[in-house]
């Protein structure tokens, strides 16, 4: 474990960071016009509405694009892997560490979320190779 920057934790993310000490991977949804989304918003990309709930996903995806990092942020030892992620269950990409070696990724591959415990009450998703147990 390191020193983390710890996430902002407001009104829209609070039960996400949740859901991940839980192990579970949770997308928003729209009560109104059915839009599934992710990362956590205070409205509905589509309508706008309040009107959200979250609902557990399957944490799959697919490998849209990937780097090694050598110059290391907080919290991170360089080099590490950092890589765009489509969810099957949400529109849009997002920026996630892969903790493999950079050797075994390849764009288009299918990867999954597994949870790492960085402090005591810190949880953060990250995503590797599906074959992986």
């Amino acid at each position: 474990m390191g020193t983390y920057l710890y996430p902002n934790r407001n009104a829209a993310s609070r039960r996400f960071w949740e859901g991940l000490r839980e192990r579970k991977f949770l997308l928003q949804r729209c009560e109104e016009c059915g839009e599934v989304f992710f990362p956590p918003r205070i409205l509905c990309p589509e309508c706008l509405s309040e009107r959200l709930e979250h609902v557990p996903a399957r944490g799959t995806g697919t490998l849209y694009a990937f780097t090694e990092v050598w110059v290391p942020m907080a919290g991170f030892t360089a080099p590490y892997v950092l890589g765009l992620v489509e969810l099957d269950e949400a529109p849009g990409r997002f920026l996630t560490r892969i903790p493999v070696p950079v050797e075994r990724l390849r764009v288009g591959m299918r990867v999954r979320v597994v949870y790492e415990d960085v402090a005591e009450d810190l949880t953060l998703h990250r995503f590797v190779p599906k074959e992986e147990g």
